[in-house]
Formats: C-alpha cells, sequence, structure tokens
C-alpha cells in the first residue's frame, strides 16, 4: 500500500486483482475502501454512513424496509463485498435515495 492518503485507485484491489496474483482484498468491503480510497476516501464515506444514520433515526417507522436494507448491507460489508453484486448494490443504492428524498418521506408519512 503505497498511497495512504488518497488510496491506490477505484477497482484497483478488488477480487479480480486477487484473482490474477496481485495484492488486493477479496472480502471486506471496509478494508477495500480503506485501500483503494485512501484515508480521505474511506472518511468521506463514513462520513456519508453517519449522516445516513442520524437520517435515519429521524424516521425509524417510516423507512423500516430501507433501515433494514441498509443496515443489512453494511453489516455484510464487515465480511464480504457486497458492492461486487449489482442484486445487493441496486437496492441499496436505492434505499439511500429515497432516506434523503424528502418527497418520499412525506408521502410515506401521508399514507402510512
Amino acid at each position: 500500500w503505497n498511497n495512504y492518503i488518497f488510496g491506490e485507485g477505484t477497482g484497483i484491489g478488488g477480487g479480480l486483482a486477487v484473482k490474477k496474483g496481485l495484492p488486493g482484498i477479496s472480502d471486506g468491503t471496509y478494508f477495500e475502501f480503506l485501500y483503494e480510497y485512501g484515508i480521505v476516501g474511506f472518511l468521506v464515506f463514513m462520513a456519508f454512513i453517519v449522516k445516513l444514520v442520524k437520517k435515519l433515526k429521524s424516521y425509524p417507522t417510516v423507512l423500516f424496509v430501507e433501515i433494514c436494507t441498509i443496515f443489512g448491507v453494511l453489516l455484510a460489508m464487515v465480511g464480504a463485498s457486497p458492492f461486487v453484486y449489482p442484486f445487493y448494490m441496486i437496492p441499496f443504492w436505492m434505499c439511500v435515495g429515497r432516506v434523503f428524498n424528502k418527497n418520499y418521506i412525506i408521502y410515506r408519512q401521508k399514507n402510512f
């Protein structure tokens, strides 16, 4: 790991790199983020996650499905790489978008 501050670059340390015999991290997305994006990118991602969790705590009953989906993926990132698979990535980012969409929250509060 040569560049601690800004990382080695997106996609350079994933499972495909390990398969080709290069140094990388096949499981554990948090460590992969740290390796690929460096300390700066990792802190930006963590700041985004903290803001997301604060927003989720504001509307726990309205965003229950989104909470389950987001925390499921964040928990899976400890020992796996869920962002590699579209089956996990698409619902995760869709739920993140819903959390930050004020109109969606207002709609859910009025109708459910």
